[in-house]
């Protein structure tokens, strides 16, 4: 599994753990791991695979 250390990803979790809770934080970064070398289509993969198919 990849290292989740891309600079927004980290800003995110940090957000969810105090918004949601520590769970909802860490099932999200377990769920979409992004990586510092993550490429613009590793990025956005998981947000709508009908905006992929277009």
């Amino acid at each position: 599994m990849p290292k989740n250390d891309n600079a927004h990803s980290i800003r995110m979790v940090s957000s969810l753990e105090k918004n949601a809770g520590k769970d909802a934080a860490r099932g999200v970064e377990e769920k979409y791991p992004l990586s510092m070398s993550a490429n613009i289509e590793k990025k956005f993969e998981s947000i709508n695979p009908a905006v992929q198919a277009a």
